[in-house]
C-alpha cells in the first residue's frame, strides 16, 4: 500500500493545478492510483494536508466537500511551483514540515516527517529557501529523476563528486570535483550549493546543467563548516561578486509592495517624508540585480553608485532598442 506522504503529495500537485475535488473524487483517485483504501484512510489524508498547507481549502456541496486551492493563492509566492520527480517533491515537503515547529499541529506533522524518513532520509533541501523567492517561468525536471537521485545521494551521504558540468549556452563542459552541501529553488530552477575544495569555495549548479557524476574515492580535503543564510548574504538571487553599497529611491505610491518584504538580508529602508523610501543594500552587482531593478520600471531609481546607474541605464537602453523599428 502506498505511504500517507505519497498519497498527500500526488493530491497536492491535482490541487495546484487549479482543479476542485469532492472527497469522493479524491477517493477514486487515490484508489486509481495507489490501490484500495478506506475512505475514512483519504478523509484522514485530506485533513492532513489541510494541516500542512493551509491553502487548501474545502466548502460544502449537499452532503460532500468540495476541495481546492483558491486562485488567488495559487497565483502567489504560498506554493512551490516546480515540476518534481516523486523523490525530489518528497524533500520539499519534508522541507516545508520543518516551518511547523512549535506549533499546535506539531505532533502530527512530526508523525508524517517520520514516514517520510523512510523515502528522504537526511535534509538535503535548504528549509530557508522556500520562501526566498518564486517566479514564473519554472523548469521542469521531470526527466531529470536518475540524476536528481545521484545529487540527493551526494548530499545525503556527503559523498565528494567529480561533476561534468554545462558552464555556458554554448555547450562548454567543465569537469570538477565538489562536495554538494543542498539543494534550493530560484527562479523556477533547482540549484545544488557545492564546495569547491580548489578555490575554497561555495558555488551554485544549476541542476539541469549537470551532465554526469562520478563518485571520487578519496576525499580532496576536509569538509568546511556551511551557513546556507550567511552563504546568500554575498548573493542577489544566484549570482555573486565584489560588494557594493547601492542606494535607491523608491516611489511613494509604490512603498507598500516593499515595507516588510526582504529583498536582501543587507537592506535597510527608510521612510521619507513625502511618504516615498530609500532602500541601501550592500551587494553583488550582477544580472539578478539588474533584472530585478528593471522589472520595477520608474518604480525604483538608483541614486547610488554612479557606475551602477550607468549600468541599469545602459540595459534599460538596449531594451528599448529591441521594440524600435528597423527601416
Amino acid at each position: 500500500m502506498a505511504d500517507q506522504a505519497q498519497r498527500i503529495v500526488f493530491m497536492l500537485k491535482k490541487f495546484q493545478t487549479g482543479h476542485k475535488y469532492t472527497t469522493t473524487e479524491v477517493y477514486e483517485m487515490i484508489c486509481k492510483e495507489f490501490g484500495d483504501h478506506s475512505l475514512r484512510t483519504v478523509q484522514r489524508d485530506m485533513l492532513l494536508l489541510q494541516d500542512c498547507e493551509p491553502a487548501v481549502s474545502y466548502t460544502k456541496t449537499g452532503k460532500e466537500h468540495l476541495w481546492y486551492i483558491p486562485r488567488d493563492v495559487r497565483n502567489t509566492q504560498a506554493l512551490l511551483r516546480i515540476d518534481t520527480s516523486e523523490i525530489l517533491s518528497f524533500y520539499i515537503l519534508k522541507a516545508h514540515l520543518k516551518t511547523f515547529t512549535g506549533t499546535i499541529i506539531e505532533d502530527d506533522v512530526n508523525r508524517l516527517a517520520d514516514k517520510i524518513e523512510k523515502f528522504a532520509p537526511e535534509d538535503v533541501f535548504a528549509r530557508e529557501s522556500l520562501f526566498w523567492d518564486q517566479n514564473i517561468g519554472y523548469y521542469d525536471y521531470s526527466d531529470n529523476s536518475e540524476m536528481i537521485k545521484q545529487i540527493v545521494d551526494s548530499i545525503s551521504q556527503k559523498k565528494w563528486i567529480a561533476v561534468n558540468y554545462n558552464t555556458s549556452s554554448k555547450g562548454k563542459v567543465k569537469n570538477i570535483v565538489v562536495l554538494l552541501r543542498c539543494m534550493f529553488s530560484y527562479s523556477g530552477t533547482i540549484y545544488a550549493v557545492a564546495y569547491v575544495p580548489k578555490h575554497d569555495a561555495h558555488i551554485a549548479l544549476a541542476v539541469q546543467n549537470i551532465e554526469s557524476i562520478e563518485y571520487v574515492d578519496e576525499a580532496p580535503a576536509e569538509i568546511p563548516d556551511f551557513d546556507f543564510a550567511e552563504w546568500t548574504k554575498n548573493r542577489f538571487g544566484v549570482f555573486y561578486g565584489d560588494i557594493r553599497r547601492v542606494v535607491m529611491h523608491i516611489d511613494k505610491d509604490y512603498a507598500h509592495y516593499f515595507t516588510n518584504r526582504r529583498w536582501h538580508q543587507s537592506q535597510v529602508l527608510t521612510e521619507e517624508e513625502d511618504g516615498s523610501l530609500t532602500m541601501e543594500m550592500r551587494i553583488p552587482i550582477g544580472q539578478d540585480f539588474i533584472s530585478w531593478v528593471m522589472s520595477w520600471g520608474d518604480v525604483i531609481k538608483i541614486t547610488k553608485p554612479q557606475d551602477v546607474i550607468k549600468l541599469v541605464s545602459d540595459n534599460h537602453k538596449e531594451a528599448i532598442l529591441n521594440y524600435q523599428k528597423e527601416d
